[in-house]
């Protein structure tokens, strides 16, 4: 399979699953960051899409990338929000 995928595509899996499974999924029972830190493999997909067709990092891949990042944040921190406020503390 890998002799099919360019190696910038190949390289962004690589990273995107590492960062998943060695950073994000450890990090997410000790700190907020970690929605920033998962937001990162969340949005690399895209940018894989967009290097699989052209073969190299462009500044439209970039941006696509940027939009699913801030995207995650946004929705994220709004759930957040959300359940907090519908969480109500025993009187």
């Amino acid at each position: 399979m890998l002799a099919r995928v360019n190696f910038v595509t190949a390289a962004f899996g690589l990273v995107a699953l590492l960062m998943y499974v060695g950073v994000y999924t450890p990090m997410k029972q000790r700190s907020h960051w970690a929605t920033w830190i998962g937001a990162i493999p969340g949005a690399i997909p895209a940018l894989m899409g967009w290097t699989a067709v052209t073969g190299r990092i462009e500044l439209a891949g970039l941006a696509v990338f940027g939009v699913l990042f801030f995207w995650q944040i946004r929705t994220s921190m709004r759930s957040r929000c959300t359940a907090s406020a519908t969480t109500t503390s025993p009187a």
